[in-house]
């Protein structure tokens, strides 16, 4: 339930649309924008929704209430929120007035984002602002065509509000990312993927603890430390599978794996194919596994049960 007192002035915009299905199969899509030239009094409050709210002050500040938590959303600074939990928003109480776009999103683009724009706690970041007035000029210009160009760049501004956001969100945003906490464990990873490396490891080399670079992976990358580690090894456990005839278990080692079969394990759960199969796919390169080194091997593995038997997979190696 949405309980507002409208004290805006007559100029304000609300613009609204009833999403069709083209609009929300979109990862990014709004239902509602407006600019609110809100004076002393306005206040709005909701229960909740499964929605976001996105905002932008252009002038004075506002106040957004939610779970306890008081979040100020001053002249040039944005804010997303989370609708499904109870909030109240209005002019600050220490300013005559509001002035601020915003804008009601949903999709599994923004929820996605949202995760990288606050972990577990919202807060107001400062964004450009040429490219935010652009982009909701770009939403307020599309919102109430319906036509697939005008929701495919509807839904391109959501975005770029979005991504503004995400880059301001991340630790150290002023440092070339290279320099930054991820990106020297991301370097340390690159360069040590062969190795027995652990998360402590990245950690102690970007010189934080283990716990905040596990927040830190989260907020700037939507994964953790363990999980950009594996799947870097996986990256390139393919690259050798399509470029090179070794065998499984020596890709296995050449990529940080101690053993075949977790090696196994790991590449059919994140690429839905056991190793041997992903090879076997792409056979067509004209890459095919070796998995002898002699003829007396190759005389054994001929009276030896197929691969598919002893890995399980449904299509065995090329020998």
């Amino acid at each position: 339930m949405l309980v507002n007192t409208m004290d805006i002035e007559q100029r304000s915009r609300w613009l609204r649309s009833t999403p069709g299905p083209l609009e929300l199969a979109q990862p990014f899509y709004c239902t509602e924008a407006g600019c609110f030239y809100a004076r002393h009094n306005y206040v709005a409050s909701r229960s909740h929704t499964n929605s976001y709210l996105v905002f932008y002050t252009l002038s004075g500040a506002g106040e957004v209430y939610q779970g306890g938590q008081l979040i100020r959303v001053g002249k040039g600074q944005a804010l997303l929120l989370d609708c499904s939990k109870p909030h109240r928003f209005r002019t600050a109480h220490d300013r005559r007035h509001w002035y601020h776009l915003w804008a009601n999103i949903d999709g599994e683009g923004v929820r996605t984002l949202a995760t990288l724009i606050s972990s577990g706690r919202s807060e107001a970041v400062t964004v450009d602002d040429a490219l935010i007035r652009q982009s909701f000029d770009q939403i307020f210009g599309k919102l109430e065509q319906e036509n697939a160009r005008a929701i495919t760049s509807l839904g391109l501004g959501v975005h770029q509000i979005l991504s503004a956001m995400v880059t301001a969100a991340s630790d150290d945003e002023h440092l070339p990312w290279e320099q930054t906490a991820v990106g020297i464990a991301q370097s340390y990873v690159a360069n040590h993927f062969t190795e027995n490396i652990t998360v402590a490891d990245m950690a102690e080399a970007a010189s934080v603890s283990s716990s905040y670079l596990i927040r830190l992976f989260k907020r700037s990358l939507g994964t953790t430390p363990y999980n950009y580690l594996l799947r870097f090894r996986i990256t390139k456990a393919r690259q050798l599978l399509d470029e090179t005839n070794k065998p499984v278990v020596q890709i296995a080692h050449d990529v940080g794996f101690s053993n075949e079969s977790n090696f196994s394990f790991r590449f059919s759960k994140m690429v839905g194919l056991s190793p041997r199969a992903y090879r076997m796919s792409n056979v067509g390169a004209g890459i095919a596994e070796v998995n002898v080194t002699s003829d007396a091997a190759s005389a054994a593995d001929s009276a030896a049960p197929s691969d598919a038997q002893q890995d399980g997979s449904s299509v065995a190696s090329a020998s």
